[in-house]
């Protein structure tokens, strides 16, 4: 838990895998790219708070200067996971859900590249 006492988004999305490895037919398989695209964008608008990003940017233009401000690899990466995790939080009939795997790789790499960004 964090510092006042409510669960980050990392934590919250590590809570709805846990509950989605019990329950496979739940919401919280369905929730867990939801958080995690939220703590993305978070950790992105802060990490470009000091650069004159405001936060009306859309999140492409934000993600296209944090290549800029913190470097390709780091860049590049939060690019991938926001297209992945936008790509999962979006419901389509004819479309599949993300596995369990996948997210559970989006969680761990979600939630290293929050910690880079700081």
């Amino acid at each position: 838990m964090s510092s006042e006492g409510s669960a980050s988004p990392i934590e919250l999305a590590a809570i709805c895998l846990d509950l989605g490895r019990s329950d496979i037919r739940g919401p919280w398989l369905r929730a867990t790219p939801i958080v995690l695209r939220q703590a993305l964008e978070i950790a992105v608008t802060a990490a470009l708070a000091d650069h004159g990003v405001g936060e009306g940017a859309s999140m492409r233009a934000k993600l296209l200067c944090l290549t800029e401000v913190v470097g390709p690899d780091v860049g590049t990466e939060a690019i991938w996971l926001w297209e992945r995790l936008s790509e999962g939080c979006h419901y389509g009939a004819y479309r599949l859900d993300a596995t369990l795997d996948e997210l559970t790789e989006w969680n761990r790499r979600t939630a290293d590249l929050c910690a880079t960004l700081g």
